[in-house]
């Protein structure tokens, strides 16, 4: 399985050393790069899943020091 979750917002407008804006390249040409590398293993090894996820959910966690647990039965 290839989890993808790369991700930037909110960066000002920036080209990348090969010319194109950069937010657009981590957040889509990085997550079809990274499976073209990788798309030969990912055939071999099948049945395999590639999971594009993006979010911003992180922000309103209710996840801290004091009730995290490794304990993810609920």
């Amino acid at each position: 399985m290839l989890i993808l979750n790369a991700a930037v917002n909110g960066l000002p407008y920036t080209l990348t050393g090969d010319n194109l804006e950069q937010t657009f390249q981590v957040n889509h040409l990085s997550h079809f790069y990274m499976t073209l590398l990788l798309q030969k293993a990912l055939i071999e090894s099948a049945p395999s899943r590639v999971v594009v996820v993006s979010s911003e959910s992180h922000r309103f966690s209710t996840i801290n020091e004091k009730n995290i647990t490794t304990d993810w039965r609920y």
